[in-house]
């Protein structure tokens, strides 16, 4: 049974409020998310407007497709499709993202790269550099 749920209204929680609500920032996700669906095993989908490019000063830049698809339970989510960062002059895309020690961790495959989750506390803007929040992203390797 899929649990279709918006991004504004009373009755309803953002995409951003969700990942916070399973111990993740709400920064993760870009500004132009327009809403998602999740079933009772944690499955999701999530609609962008568009597709959404942004660089984050310091690290790499990042490409969220229109469509993002996992698995979502606290402090993990899986089976990611739809997030690709560039590493090298080549496109990668995330399999999972974790939660560890107040850092937030990404998987391309087996190898994986940390970032203290404080430089997520805002939803950047497509098209442009990352909110001011990230600016000053610091980044250790998991």
């Amino acid at each position: 049974m899929d649990l279709s749920i918006g991004t504004g209204g009373n009755d309803t929680m953002t995409a951003q409020d969700l990942l916070e609500r399973n111990g993740f920032p709400g920064g993760l996700l870009p500004s132009n998310v327009e809403g998602y669906t999740l079933d009772n095993s944690g499955r999701f989908v999530l609609k962008l407007d568009a597709k959404c490019d942004v660089t984050i000063p310091g690290a790499y830049p990042v490409e969220y497709r229109a469509k993002i698809e996992g698995l979502l339970s606290y402090g993990s989510i899986k089976d990611l499709s739809g997030v690709y960062v560039k590493v090298l002059l080549v496109w990668w895309e995330l399999t999972g993202i974790y939660m560890e020690n107040e850092k937030v961790v990404f998987q391309v495959g087996i190898l994986s790269a940390s970032y203290p989750a404080s430089n997520f506390d805002e939803s950047p803007d497509c098209g442009s550099k990352a909110s001011s929040s990230s600016t000053t992203l610091d980044r250790s390797t998991h």
